[in-house]
């Protein structure tokens, strides 16, 4: 028989990665916009507002063309736009 109360207690320690990692979880997000200029726009007021970008906007081998922006968590925002104005 136990007699007595007791407390168990856990310090959680946040798991660090460095911005724009790839990691498990929902950390991804894409928006597809009209095409190729408006995702420069976009991107580019992104960046005029101090928004960080992961590389330079490119066409991908999929025939869609990306810009991936950091949100303030670190998460990966893609504009992305298609060739044939499909959705990305």
């Amino acid at each position: 028989m136990v007699s007595g109360r007791n407390i168990a207690t856990t310090q959680l320690h946040p798991v660090t990665h460095e911005a724009g990692a790839q990691r498990m979880g929902l950390t991804y997000l894409a928006f597809a916009v009209g095409d190729d200029a408006e995702a420069d726009r976009i991107t580019r007021q992104l960046a005029e507002s101090g928004v960080p970008g992961l590389g330079q906007p490119h066409w991908t081998g999929d025939d869609h063309y990306e810009s991936v922006v950091l949100d303030p968590e670190g998460n990966r925002i893609e504009i992305c736009a298609r060739r044939d104005g499909k959705s990305c």
